[in-house]
């Protein structure tokens, strides 16, 4: 149920909604085709080879979420770099308007805000979500986990999180 309430809360916010749809996009063109996922793992080597894989976006599984943005943000440069080279080899018309698409929205900075603050507050809820599925907790110390979760999110809303946030996000738009 928590993750379902995270996944309710995120689609009301635009920016975030479009970032996970992009995301979603994004997994299906790299790791639904040899080709491309060959081609990501070539550039990724020659580029970033100390960065981790990328991770699917499911649209299902809501606890996972927060690892395959991260990941986005782990391989912002190998994926920028993977539209321009998909673009140039690709002939079927209708995955070529998909690759500019998603190239478009990595130009963009609403796009890496949005993964970059998906990936911030899922980050905590999915490791909530992971928590109370063990059958070893209490419903007590799952209640004290879920406060401290509370408190966590909250703090990241003051000035000084936020400040931290921006640059983080910005440094890895340079």
């Amino acid at each position: 149920a928590l993750n379902l309430a995270a996944g309710d809360a995120i689609k009301q916010c635009k920016v975030m909604r479009d970032a996970l749809d992009t995301t979603y996009e994004v997994s299906k063109l790299v790791k639904y085709s040899p080709k491309r996922d060959s081609m990501f793992e070539k550039l990724k080597e020659s580029l970033a080879p100390e960065s981790p894989g990328f991770r699917v976006l499911c649209p299902t599984r809501w606890t996972v979420r927060a690892n395959s943005l991260k990941s986005v943000l782990d391989n912002y440069a190998v994926l920028q770099e993977l539209w321009i080279t998909s673009e140039d080899c690709t002939s079927d018309p209708a995955i070529r308007s998909r690759i500019i698409g998603v190239a478009a929205q990595f130009k963009s900075f609403r796009y890496l805000y949005g993964v970059a603050l998906g990936e911030l507050i899922l980050r905590h809820t999915d490791n909530l979500s992971k928590t109370l599925q063990s059958p070893k907790i209490s419903a007590s110390e799952g209640y004290r986990l879920a406060q401290l979760t509370i408190v966590t999110l909250q703090t990241l809303r003051d000035d000084a999180s936020f400040e931290m946030f921006w640059e983080r996000v910005n440094a890895t738009k340079q």
